[in-house]
């Protein structure tokens, strides 16, 4: 019984950090627009290329999470995008930018899929 729990917790952090994780690159975009000289219009491609991918993902994240376990495919989500967010920092050029933010949404894109099932199996 107590389990369930930890693993609603867990799941709450997994969001939270999530979240988080969202809504850092409007408020560290002014600064890549600066120094990528950037115009508006890019930086809102910039914003929504993450969320094309993570778009994507979500009826694939739901099959991924049904064959591999919801567990997998939550640490395999979290994993990913704790990579795609460093070589967010680490992109030298608007196009390696771009890339990154598409598979960025992608990685985070398995996580509310996989986290659903686990809800599911835990909370009937």
């Amino acid at each position: 019984m107590r389990v369930r729990w930890w693993i609603c917790f867990l799941l709450f952090l997994t969001w939270l950090v999530s979240y988080i994780d969202r809504s850092l690159m409007p408020m560290a975009l002014p600064l890549i627009a600066e120094e990528f000289h950037l115009s508006p219009t890019v930086m809102g491609v910039v914003i929504s290329v993450f969320f094309l991918g993570y778009g994507a993902m979500q009826l694939p994240g739901g099959i991924i999470a049904d064959r591999i376990g919801a567990r997998n495919s939550i640490t395999l989500g979290v994993a990913a995008w704790s990579v795609f967010s460093f070589l967010t920092g680490m992109a030298g050029s608007l196009t390696n930018l771009m890339w990154v933010r598409v598979f960025f949404g992608v990685s985070e894109g398995l996580h509310p899929p996989a986290a659903f099932k686990a809800l599911s199996a835990w909370f009937p």
